[in-house]
């Protein structure tokens, strides 16, 4: 459990540094000195996606595209900051399969959603974007958004049928995690995904593959 807990504590650049260096083969004595992370929480942050990962991969078998396990564990960890903490999403082991989906889509990957969940190990409850995000409401927002680029605060809360408190509550998240720009035009706001970001683009995606596909 202490493990576990250091692991969770470690920053965001050093669990990419301790990850980078062991696709390097670096030896994890030396990525323990070269880091500052014991043995035990090396281990933990390395082997617990990297069994997942390679069970996924070796399931699905993609074909044509080139894919990295580094670059995939990276967007696990955009993913990872961008979510509400004590939601089931921040448990690595939750979270592992779900980026390494967003991963491959966003490599043009095509996997069925059916196909990843059974690859995966995974029950249709477990493949949700309102468990990564928190609430049901922020991805109505969201989806709203996407649909509509731009909007106003007013439209929003007129096309989500949400009250203003809620709309205003959860933009400021959305807007606090880079998923959601704000614009200010004299006293008038708009509100807009912001689809440059690869993790919001992976939101969206998710949104519209979870409806069409299950």
């Amino acid at each position: 459990m202490d493990i576990e807990i250091n692991a969770r504590n470690i920053p965001t650049h050093v669990k990419k540094k301790v990850f980078l260096l062991n696709t390097f083969k670096v030896p994890i004595n030396n990525i323990s000195e070269i880091t500052g992370v014991s043995l035990p929480t090396i281990s933990l942050i390395i082997q617990k996606f990297e069994s997942i990962y390679t069970h996924i991969i070796s399931d699905i078998q993609p074909r044509g595209t080139v894919i990295k396990m580094v670059d995939c564990y990276t967007f696990y960890l955009e993913i990872h900051d961008q979510i509400r903490k004590n939601t089931k999403y921040r448990n690595p082991s939750k979270l592992t399969p779900i980026a390494i989906y967003f991963y491959l889509r966003s490599k043009n990957v095509f996997v069925t959603a059916k196909k990843f969940i059974k690859a995966a190990n995974l029950t249709r409850d477990e493949f949700t974007v309102e468990d990564l995000l928190g609430s049901r409401a922020r991805v109505k927002i969201l989806n709203v958004l996407a649909i509509n680029k731009e909007l106003t605060i007013s439209l929003l809360i007129k096309k989500t049928k949400l009250n203003h408190v809620i709309v205003s509550k959860h933009l400021k998240y959305l807007i606090s995690v880079d998923l959601v720009q704000e614009k200010l035009f004299g006293r008038i706001r708009i509100f807009r995904f912001k689809l440059e970001d690869i993790v919001a683009r992976a939101f969206k995606n998710f949104i519209s593959i979870v409806e069409s596909e299950l």
